[in-house]
């Protein structure tokens, strides 16, 4: 059996991190899961996060939180002249000011995990269905560590911008695993037809690699928080060619919810539900829930009109967004 380990960064999101720690745990199918969460949070979100450990110890999930003690440029110094680190680091000013153990945090999960393939993930991650990671897949990568990796969510049915281009070159692999069905895709990030996400070698949310290629390939670059990991490793990918050979499946069973902003280093499209708001409703012991009639299986994100809740003491009952907060109020 293969263990897996899945390192999930939250930020202020305890609410949104419990809905994607229950959806993976729910509906990853594969067997040989470990969860790390690599986190930070405001001092008003600190019970938040507290209960959210109570509530997941028994699942054997490590929680490291950053220490904020950020580090100067002499002792960064060591890593300024490897894989273009120097020009991203005078480029990005929160990466010189705020430069705190976030790095040393992933790589240290990564080694203490003893795991074969590791993935990402944001606290704004939704598995809605039950997903398989393929054994073809995994065999793939462990044939081909520098080049392969699978991402989950990468299929064929999105649609719109994202879609997938007819005039790329997709290879596709029927199987039959374990009693799962389904098609693998294969393509090259370096495609010239490649558009959006599938010219896209390094992710942070859902792609499977392997750990010691992964460790050895982020060991000399340097990252402060998630967004600067996707930046710097999607640069850094495409510079030493790495991670090129693409895996994706024919099943949409990923997406993500744009809910609000936890970062602003990327202006990216979200609803505006506040992060304050729902930490207050989640140490009011509601918890978040998806409808199946709000996702749209063709999309790449979700950002809803609304949200719904259901609440410890009626499990059964289900809470919209307004109804909720005029009970709080």
């Amino acid at each position: 059996m293969h263990k897996f380990c899945c390192i999930i960064f939250s930020f202020n999101r305890a609410m949104q991190l419990d809905l994607t720690l229950r959806s993976l745990d729910g509906n990853l199918l594969n067997q040989g899961l470990c969860y790390y969460v690599v986190y930070d949070c405001s001092k008003s979100h600190e019970e938040s996060y507290h209960i959210l450990m109570e509530e997941w110890k028994e699942k054997g999930i490590i929680f490291k939180r950053c220490d904020r003690r950020y580090r100067s440029l002499a002792e960064l110094s060591p890593l300024l002249f490897h894989s273009g680190n120097l020009y991203r680091y005078l480029k990005n000013k929160a990466m010189r000011t705020k430069f705190d153990n976030f790095k040393d945090l992933v790589e240290e999960s990564i080694r203490e995990s003893e795991a074969q393939f590791t993935f990402f993930s944001t606290d704004d991650q939704y598995v809605f269905q039950p997903t398989y990671i393929p054994e073809e897949a995994l065999k793939r990568i462990q044939e081909n560590p520098e080049n392969v990796s699978f991402r989950m969510g990468m299929t064929d049915q999105l649609t719109n911008e994202r879609r997938l281009s007819e005039l790329m070159k997709v290879i596709r692999i029927p199987y039959n695993e374990n009693g799962n069905k389904g098609t693998l895709l294969e393509w090259d990030a370096r495609d010239k037809n490649a558009t959006k996400l599938w010219e896209y070698s390094f992710n942070v949310d859902f792609q499977v690699f392997d750990s010691a290629m992964l460790l050895r390939f982020l060991s000399p670059v340097l990252y402060h928080i998630p967004t600067t990991l996707e930046w710097a490793g999607l640069r850094v990918a495409r510079k030493t060619n790495r991670f090129r050979k693409m895996l994706g499946t024919s099943e949409k069973t990923v997406i993500g919810m744009q809910l609000n902003l936890a970062q602003t280093l990327v202006n990216n499209k979200a609803a505006s539900f506040s992060l304050d708001t729902l930490c207050d409703l989640y140490l009011q012991r509601y918890r978040l829930v998806i409808k199946k009639e709000q996702i749209n299986s063709a999309e790449w994100l979700f950002m809803p009109a609304t949200l719904y809740f259901t609440h410890y003491d009626y499990p059964d009952k289900i809470f919209e967004f307004n109804e909720v907060c005029t009970k709080t109020l």
